[in-house]
């Protein structure tokens, strides 16, 4: 009988750490799923966070001090490629080097700009190009010297500039004399 009794006491024994270790396991997940909610929580606000800055900021600061030291380290060769791209066209033209890219010779009204990309980023249907131009009369300009009505520029704040084209967002920053900053969100 107390083998039985015994056995009787190691089968609930066992079964105490059956339920023991569920327990466990739901616990652990459910502390999964917290960490995992949280997680987008902070994606979330992050990224709420990152297009109001955009918002009050005009541009990305990283990215305008990343292109404007580039600007500043290779002025001279990209002024003198800029220069002879537009000897080539001649006034009125507009002429795509490449046209992946957007990059080449773009005049609209009053402005003529040799424009550069630097960078493209995109994720979920949304994305910006990021990129540099050359202004003749040292004029600010829209992305590729787009003139479409209604999309005039905006003064932000000193030496800023906004517009909307194409139902996106765009903005222009000087960068020194004849050089600007640009971005462009669609």
């Amino acid at each position: 009988m107390d083998d039985k009794l015994n056995d009787l006491k190691n089968e609930i024994n066992a079964e105490k750490e059956i339920i023991q270790k569920e327990e466990n396991a739901k616990k652990n997940i459910r502390r999964i799923l917290r960490a995992v909610f949280f997680v987008c929580v902070l994606i979330a606000l992050f990224s709420v966070y990152g297009y109001i800055k955009g918002l009050f900021s005009g541009v990305d600061n990283s990215m305008y001090r990343e292109i404007s030291n580039y600007v500043t380290e290779n002025e001279k060769e990209l002024e003198e490629y800029s220069l002879k791209r537009f000897e080539l066209r001649p006034e009125g033209s507009n002429e795509v080097v490449d046209y992946f890219s957007a990059e080449g010779v773009f005049e609209n009204g009053d402005s003529r700009i040799f424009q550069f990309i630097y960078e493209e980023k995109s994720a979920f249907r949304r994305g910006a190009v990021y990129g540099y131009y050359y202004s003749v009369n040292d004029k600010p300009a829209r992305f590729c010297g787009d003139a479409e009505t209604g999309s005039q520029l905006s003064e932000f704040n000193d030496d800023t500039w906004t517009y909307l084209m194409h139902k996106n967002e765009g903005a222009t920053k000087r960068i020194k004399e004849h050089w600007f900053y640009f971005e462009y969100n669609f």
